[in-house]
């Protein structure tokens, strides 16, 4: 289904990736959900990133998801969200924010 190994799945469930459900044969048993996960993973994992960098890559794929349904719910119509004041400067950028360090580097 998914074309992967068998040790790669140990492996995800080794690392809490994916926890699936267990028949009384001691098979895993995977929901939709899970089988959508590894395969996210899998796409991730083929482009490059360790498996590890891969699930935290899907947790803040959800975590930003989880917040822009939220915040879709707060700004629904008929709301009064409030933004910036218009005509209010922008926000620095985090690299205009940074400091330098003082020191040069060498020159050749």
């Amino acid at each position: 289904m998914l074309g992967v190994q068998t040790a790669y799945l140990r492996r995800l469930d080794s690392e809490q990736v994916v926890m699936p459900q267990r028949s009384p044969g001691g098979q895993r048993r995977y929901s939709r959900v899970e089988i959508d996960h590894i395969d996210a993973i899998t796409g991730l994992v083929d482009e490059g990133m360790t498996v590890a960098g891969a699930k935290r890559i899907i947790e803040l794929q959800t975590e930003v998801a989880e917040l822009r349904q939220q915040l879709r719910a707060q700004t629904a119509p008929g709301d009064q969200a409030e933004g910036p004041a218009v005509g209010s400067p922008p926000r620095p950028s985090r690299s205009s924010r940074r400091r330098s360090s003082g020191t040069s580097a060498p020159t050749a």
